[in-house]
């Protein structure tokens, strides 16, 4: 993972401090590091495999999929 930090336990001394909340921590990176550009930020994060951003093709046909699933006319599609 690449990051802007001049050194990566910077983040880690982040935590340490008492009364900063982990959303504070982001906001630190997000405002400071990245300038409040979110693509930047968005590609800095290490994503998990589960849990990565869908691109907008396959984020509607998940919804499609749902929408006939749970339509009560379902049996006949």
């Amino acid at each position: 993972m690449e990051t802007d930090f001049q050194d990566i336990s910077e983040l880690e001394n982040d935590l340490k401090i008492p009364g900063i909340t982990p959303n504070e921590v982001m906001e630190k990176s997000f405002y400071g590091t990245h300038n409040r550009n979110w693509k930047s930020y968005l590609k800095s994060i290490e994503w998990d495999t589960w849990c990565k951003p869908l691109d907008a093709k396959s984020l509607l046909e998940i919804v499609r999929e749902r929408e006939i699933k749970s339509h009560p006319f379902n049996q006949f599609f």
